[in-house]
């Protein structure tokens, strides 16, 4: 009688102890009854799914549409697990299935669910046991990261920007086929290759120190205008923005380099240079008077022999307008033809006209031929 006491009293401890460990662990465990059609699961299982405290479910079938399981089922989902559970009963295929559970809110709760089923001596399931676990934050991240691998996967392949992997050793560990086309070679020829080797040697610097800061952790991304040397050894004008990429642990891995092909407007940028330097030189070496004015009248440039011709400096000249160095006599009739030509929007007129000079003195002997080209400001 003593025996049978102690095993009864062992037994309660366990349970107790049992009952406590998934107190603690809020733990989401589940037993399925088939023969009854009773389902028992813990607290944290009942939690999971938004049930009352009840610890057990009667008449508990899933092939009941109202069944509080089958019911929530996401329906993109319901098929997948269903078959994933009726499979693992009739051919003790495995039961590890990830679906989607509505809550009370609307929402839907990722759920992983793992079980197995006890089988009598004729193979027939009679009880199932099983676990299951919230794993919205895991699928949340992986849904992020395929999103962020589908972004990168567009800009890598089909974008119209050069990108590259690059090691922690400068090497190109991968390049994209817009890169190649940039630069002339083939992705077998650049991969493996130091970016040093066809960065434009002046450019060679500035380009070092910033990948060396970038894998050093001092900045997490650059932007920078460098040349490339094509295969052909022109020179490949490029903005280029490096960032770093690291481990789960903030180890760095390696950068990416993306590369926007900016030679086309370098080109023009130094055509426009050397066509203003080429303006700026005729203009203030021409041996005839030119001048600038506004819209309304105001000097903006005058050459050496403009300001030679009427005793004023450049400076002086500086905010004056036309008028104050016209012959009081001439003013309305150049003003005149300059308003027609405004209004017209002609590209220009001739005249003659006086001036007066600094000293006051009209120069009546100068009979200059004036060509005023309209750009409104």
């Amino acid at each position: 009688m003593n025996k049978v006491g102690n095993e009864s009293e062992i037994r309660d401890k366990e349970a107790e102890r049992f009952k406590l460990a998934l107190w603690a662990t809020n733990s989401a465990i589940w037993d399925w009854d088939l023969e009854q059609n009773t389902l028992w699961d813990s607290p944290g299982n009942q939690s999971l799914f938004h049930r009352d405290k009840n610890e057990t479910s009667q008449n508990f079938r899933i092939d009941d549409p109202d069944n509080f399981w089958t019911s929530r089922l996401h329906p993109e989902d319901r098929d997948r697990t269903m078959r994933c559970l009726f499979d693992h009963l009739e051919n003790d295929t495995p039961y590890d299935v990830e679906y989607r559970s509505r809550q009370p809110s609307g929402d839907y709760l990722w759920i992983r669910s793992v079980g197995r089923a006890l089988r009598n001596s004729d193979g027939k399931p009679f009880r199932m046991v099983g676990s299951d676990s919230d794993i919205s934050e895991r699928k949340a991240k992986e849904s992020e990261l395929h999103e962020s691998e589908e972004r990168f996967k567009r800009i890598y392949s089909g974008g119209s920007l050069g990108v590259s992997i690059v090691g922690l050793d400068s090497r190109f560990l991968s390049v994209n086929q817009e890169l190649c086309r940039m630069l002339g070679y083939d992705e077998s020829e650049l991969v493996g290759r130091n970016f040093k080797e066809i960065t434009f040697p002046d450019d060679i610097d500035l380009d070092s120190e910033f990948a060396a800061r970038l894998f050093a952790g001092e900045m997490p991304s650059y932007q920078i205008e460098k040349r490339f040397l094509s295969k052909t050894g022109d020179i490949v004008w490029v903005q280029m923005t490096g960032a770093l990429i690291n481990n789960e642990q903030g180890e760095p891995l390696y950068g990416m380099a993306m590369f926007q092909n900016i030679t086309g407007q370098k080109t023009s940028a130094e055509r426009l240079r050397q066509s203003e330097a080429q303006f700026k030189s005729l203009f203030e070496n021409a041996i005839i008077v030119v001048t600038i004015t506004n819209t309304t009248g105001h000097y903006v440039a005058t050459n050496a022999a403009y300001q030679r011709m009427l005793g004023f400096s450049a400076e002086e000249l500086q905010g004056m307008r036309w008028q104050d160095v016209s012959h009081p006599e001439e003013i309305a009739r150049i003003q005149s033809n300059t308003d027609d030509m405004h209004a017209s929007q002609s590209s220009g007129i001739t005249y003659e006209k006086r001036f007066i000079h600094k000293n006051g003195e009209t120069i009546c002997e100068v009979v200059p031929l004036c060509w005023t080209v309209w750009r409104p400001v």
